[in-house]
């Protein structure tokens, strides 16, 4: 979301049959406000939850790149029998709340990793 001379906001996961009343709502708010800055606590849930960049209008900063939120990412290799599996599963045994995700990327033609 951006207009001239205003904060310019760059939202994920929007989908217009279920986030079209959050978008126009929060698109309000942008308008209504002089900088486009509108109270965090009056921005719909969705765009509070779901705002991964967000940078200050400047009028002389024509073509600034926008800072976007950067997100941890840990890469786990070996060879096969190297504790991969084991180690992945420590992680996510012991999150202690933290929102993880994990990729998987199977090169064999069975998946070694897979079990019940």
């Amino acid at each position: 979301m951006s207009a001239p001379g205003k904060w310019t906001y760059v939202i994920g996961g929007l989908d217009p049959d279920h986030h079209v009343g959050d978008i126009v709502a929060f698109a309000r708010l942008h308008q209504a406000h002089d900088q486009g800055l509108p109270v965090w606590r009056e921005r719909p849930d969705h765009i509070r939850r779901n705002t991964v960049g967000a940078r200050a209008a400047h009028a002389n900063d024509q073509g600034a790149k926008m800072s976007v939120a950067k997100v941890p990412c840990t890469i786990v290799t070996g060879f096969l029998g190297a504790g991969k599996t084991t180690l992945v599963r420590h992680v996510l045994e012991n999150a202690r709340g933290r929102r993880l995700a994990v990729i998987v990327n199977e090169f064999g033609d069975v998946a070694s990793t897979a079990t019940s």
